[in-house]
């Protein structure tokens, strides 16, 4: 399968500051499922 990629051919990157290790993983799943190409950077605090 061949995913979707924007107009510039970039990737939407993602920082996705959740402190639930179950979440974070749903939420990059689902997102990695879409038709985008994603870069996804996990954070559990501000001050990561």
């Amino acid at each position: 399968m061949t995913r979707a990629r924007s107009p510039t051919n970039n990737p939407l990157r993602v920082l996705l500051l959740e402190d639930s290790a179950s979440d974070a993983e749903l939420i990059t799943r689902e997102l990695q499922r879409s038709t985008m190409q994603t870069t996804i950077e996990r954070v559990d605090s501000a001050q990561a």
